[in-house]
């Protein structure tokens, strides 16, 4: 069972956090001759946990954005990489 408590704007801030930043900063990076983002985020990206569901939904749109990201901005000189992070609590979630 999923479980509730995380609000709906707190999901959508997850992500769209991440391409608002990346929308304002392109421009900037372009202009002189590119630059990089380095996207941080979860291993929950690739793998669901049944109690971080949401969570995980938003990381693998964090993953989403940063591969689309990669293909736009690369003819503007800048790169795009994301490091997947795995945190203690989450090798906790995952044997508990």
């Amino acid at each position: 069972m999923l479980r509730r408590g995380v609000p709906v704007h707190k999901r959508s801030e997850w992500i769209l956090g991440l391409v608002s930043t990346t929308q304002a900063f392109a421009p900037v990076l372009a202009a002189n001759n590119g630059g990089a983002f380095i996207n941080v985020l979860s291993v929950v990206s690739w793998v669901a946990m049944p109690n971080l569901a949401t969570y995980s939904a938003s990381k693998s749109a964090a993953w989403s954005f940063t591969n689309a990201a990669r293909v736009v901005l690369k003819r503007h000189g800048t790169q795009v990489v994301a490091v997947p992070a795995v945190e203690e609590q989450f090798n906790a979630a995952a044997v508990s």
